[in-house]
């Protein structure tokens, strides 16, 4: 196991001291990543630096996850790889075009349910 560390540390992709089974599960959770959402990286130095931005994201996933009493399951997403600072970018997302007008809607003969997806008042799912 050892000398697969000082292959890969010689790399210049990972700098440790034994690879564990737990490290190369985790790169290779992070290679799947990777091929899913089509992101390369230019050096070896990014290469290193976005799987240790992986692993610590995979490490908070696993340990919300582990919590019995969490109702829910947290997964990878395009975020993963992503800093903090990185992913505070992409929040505050503002809407592309302004409205000016607000279409109000009947309230007469209301039924005991509305899909109101289909009377125009709920956009869509944006990214």
């Amino acid at each position: 196991m050892n000398i697969i560390c000082q292959a890969v540390a010689y790399a210049g992709i990972y700098e440790c001291d034994i690879v564990s089974d737990a490290n190369l599960a985790v790169e290779q959770k992070f290679v799947e990543h990777v091929a899913e959402y089509g992101f390369s990286y230019g050096t070896d130095a990014e290469y290193a630096f976005r799987l240790d931005q992986f692993a610590k994201t995979d490490a908070k996933l696993q340990e919300i996850n582990s919590k019995p009493e969490n109702l829910y399951v947290v997964e990878h997403n395009k975020f993963s790889t992503m800093t903090e600072q990185e992913f505070k970018r992409h929040l505050g997302r503002k809407p592309a075009v302004e409205h000016d007008s607000v279409t109000e809607l009947s309230t007469t003969n209301l039924s005991a349910s509305v899909d109101w997806r289909a009377k125009g008042a709920v956009n869509p799912v944006q990214d």
